[in-house]
């Protein structure tokens, strides 16, 4: 089983053994440290998940015109209580970005677990109207299932030609 399918069906600690593995053999392979600082918010790992973020970050560069890796980050500051830096980036991404650079997902994902709800969900549903793929994993991985029982949320993906597979 990929280390990915581990991490969505919650077995964490086989999963971050294997991505120790990984790691280890390709130090440089930047989606691993992605998926790890994942796993590791998950297993609720708070200083290795930013870590890992703050790694993947450097790896993959911090430009807005490729502004994932940050927002990513932003989204484990999020997760892991550190809400002051996670709206730095998040400001930062909409003042410097430009319509269609800027992960609107990644924007109303990381507003949402801020507590910036009413925000939040109305960059998901820009999300949606501007076709955008990152919108459509929001759909699918299991921790993001609480967010997904939000109205605002239903509202979104009544919108979409097709239902979760996971709900």
């Amino acid at each position: 089983m990929t280390n990915a399918k581990l991490i969505l069906y919650g077995r964490y600690e086989e999963s971050l053994k294997s991505y120790d593995e990984l790691v280890a053999a390709y130090p440089d392979m930047s989606p691993l440290r992605y998926w790890r600082s994942i796993c590791y918010v998950l297993a609720g790992m708070k200083q290795e998940a930013i870590r890992e973020a703050e790694d993947y970050v450097k790896m993959e560069g911090s430009s807005w015109t490729s502004n994932y890796s940050m927002l990513h980050l932003a989204w484990v500051y999020a997760s892991t209580g550190r809400k002051e830096d996670a709206e730095k980036i998040i400001r930062t991404a909409v003042s410097e970005g430009k319509q269609g650079q800027v992960s609107s997902t990644g924007i109303g994902w990381a507003k949402v677990l801020l507590g910036q709800e009413e925000e939040g969900y109305t960059w998901l549903a820009r999300a949606f109207d501007e076709r955008e793929p990152a919108l459509l994993y929001f759909n699918g991985f299991p921790w993001t299932r609480e967010l997904r029982s939000d109205s605002r949320w239903k509202a979104i993906e009544a919108k979409f030609p097709f239902k979760s597979a996971l709900d």
